[in-house]
């Protein structure tokens, strides 16, 4: 209770990414928010996402999202990786 913003750790291979972009998206895979030039720590290889409790109206009570994250490496994208994130909306 009086939590409005959670901090979500995404780790994975950074190492090489030249660019970084997170993709949020609902259970049917569709998208909802890109979110371009994310900073990321390539050397602790992780990307930190906040989210925030209006998100709730974005995907509706009991949805869960998915965030994608998108690494460009030597000029082409590609996915790193998919997280869920299980949210308890209150």
């Amino acid at each position: 209770e009086g939590v409005d913003l959670l901090v979500h750790e995404l780790r994975g291979d950074l190492s090489q990414a030249e660019r970084v972009d997170v993709e949020v998206r609902g259970p049917d895979g569709s998208l909802a928010i890109r979110l371009e030039h994310v900073p990321f720590d390539a050397r602790a290889g992780h990307v930190l996402v906040a989210c925030q409790r209006h998100y709730q109206h974005v995907f509706g009570e009991g949805t869960d999202p998915t965030f994608h994250v998108l690494v460009t490496e030597k000029g082409k994208e590609r996915k790193l990786a998919q997280y869920f994130v299980a949210h308890v909306w209150q």
